[in-house]
């Protein structure tokens, strides 16, 4: 440990900046990772509420309109819904990045870190 800590402040620095990309990145793996399901719900819910379709779904409305295309069927909407749902649930839940769970995991060995640079301190 050096007297004007200068160095220890760089290292830190360093730390947090690497905390930082990791967050930056997370976030953007588990959004495209979710981005279409939720994409395809709020369209589902468009089309339930409002009776509004968009272009370029992601959902195909041909499953969920009736044959003669004048009405939604419900009971296919929800089908449609739990899908989505499930494959947010399912599919993307193993492969989600987990900030908490990876700061829970390092924050045991800065907790010691500190500890022991605290006792060499004092």
């Amino acid at each position: 440990m050096l007297t004007s800590g200068l160095e220890e402040v760089r290292a830190i620095l360093h730390y947090q900046l690497l905390q930082k990309h990791l967050l930056i990145v997370a976030t953007r793996i588990n959004s495209l990772l979710i981005d279409s399901s939720v994409r395809a719900l709020a369209e589902l819910s468009l089309l339930e509420k409002k009776k509004i379709m968009i272009p370029n779904a992601i959902v195909r409305y041909q499953k969920v309109l009736n044959k003669s295309f004048d009405s939604i069927n419900g009971t296919t909407v929800k089908m449609e819904q739990s899908s989505y749902k499930q494959n947010l649930s399912s599919n993307c839940h193993p492969v989600m990045y987990s900030v908490h769970s990876k700061k829970n995991q390092q924050r045991t060995t800065i907790a010691k870190e500190y500890q022991s640079y605290q006792t060499v301190v004092t």
